[in-house]
């Protein structure tokens, strides 16, 4: 979880008093960074987070500069990684993260992804960008104009749709499929931009152990296979499978 208390064994404290402190330590109880009030700086970046401080893969930290209103990258023993410096930063998924960076001058954002050395993998030249957990992201190259990216930064493909990705926390890729979202419908795709599967319905997810959740247009959750067919259905709230186990709930 991006904001959460936990990312690969690093640890958020949170230390109530007059003034409050934050610190982050690791799985051996060591403090990577020791608690202080600056570290709680509560304000918003430029995209509108409240992700001041966060923890991104086992020995990499997003840490917020005040004097330059902007992330840096740093280590477990707090050495800088590298010299950029970014309005938004992501975990780390498959050694590489999504960055982001705000030009006030012409209005508009640009994203591109980094290593887990500071290595551009992508140049910051795309509108949007997602993460690259399970190994593919996309990325907006302008109005309708997208590419599907490989972890490596390689473009899997290329189309122009009025699609959209679907923002989750699950990212777009699953058992081979990635999944769009355009209004009414889902559409999942193989990695060579073929179409396999078309779904009406509100919100959907990618294909995890041979199964999507589905959320329809009246408000209520399915699971799908990739036949299209219905495996379970009438759920007030659902989640992807994982380990054989999905979270779900009914009316009481």
């Amino acid at each position: 979880h991006e904001n959460g208390t936990t990312v690969q064994g690093i640890y958020y404290a949170h230390i109530a008093g007059n003034p409050e402190r934050l610190g982050v330590f690791n799985r051996d109880r060591e403090w990577i960074l020791e608690p202080s009030a600056a570290n709680i700086g509560q304000m918003r970046n430029r995209f509108g987070q409240f992700n001041y401080i966060g923890a991104l893969a086992s020995d990499r930290l997003r840490v917020f500069d005040p004097e330059e209103y902007k992330f840096r990258l740093i280590d477990d023993q707090r050495n800088e990684v590298t010299p950029e410096r970014f309005d938004y930063i992501s975990i780390f998924f498959n050694g590489v993260a999504t960055v982001g960076r705000r030009d006030d001058d012409a209005g508009e954002s640009r994203f591109g992804a980094i290593d887990r050395n500071g290595n551009f993998i992508v140049p910051m030249n795309y509108l949007s960008m997602t993460t690259f957990r399970n190994g593919y992201a996309a990325a907006s190259r302008g109005r309708d104009q997208y590419d599907v990216l490989r972890a490596d930064g390689t473009v899997a493909f290329s189309f122009t749709t009025r699609y959209r990705f679907t923002s989750t926390n699950y990212g777009i890729f699953g058992d081979d499929w990635i999944v769009v979202m355009d209004a009414d419908e889902a559409t999942y795709f193989n990695t060579n931009g073929e179409v396999q599967l078309r779904v009406s319905c509100r919100t959907a997810y990618p294909f995890s152990e041979g199964i999507a959740c589905i959320g329809d247009t009246s408000g209520r959750w399915h699971y799908i296979n990739k036949s299209g067919e219905r495996v379970a259905e009438g759920f007030m709230e659902a989640r992807p499978f994982a380990r054989g186990l999905a979270f779900v709930r009914k009316d009481t």
